[in-house]
């Protein structure tokens, strides 16, 4: 991803946000111009895109969907090889500061 790229990305969505912790360990699931693939996202977990994008906004989640997209990140790490990241790398964002 080029720096101006993820200078809009961290300006919408934050430092340390959700969005760029799912950028970070879903990386099949960007789109061809380095975005994250909501809609992919939304459709693998059987939900809708709005909902998701909910969650980017907020910034925080509930446990059952922490739970769903940790399931979601730890089949990306097994087809990546990568070190898969544990319930606990979601409590920033279920039990926000």
């Amino acid at each position: 991803m080029n720096s101006a790229a993820l200078k809009r990305i961290t300006e919408k969505w934050g430092e340390g946000s959700l969005y760029m912790f799912l950028m970070e360990h879903l990386p099949s699931y960007r789109t061809a111009y380095s975005l994250l693939d909501i809609h992919r996202i939304a459709d693998e977990l059987d939900l809708t895109y709005q909902g998701v994008y909910r969650w980017m906004g907020a910034r925080r989640l509930r446990p059952e969907n922490a739970e769903l997209l940790l399931k979601l990140c730890v089949a990306e790490a097994g087809r990546n090889a990568a070190e898969a990241p544990t319930i606990d790398s979601f409590t920033r964002f279920v039990f926000p500061a």
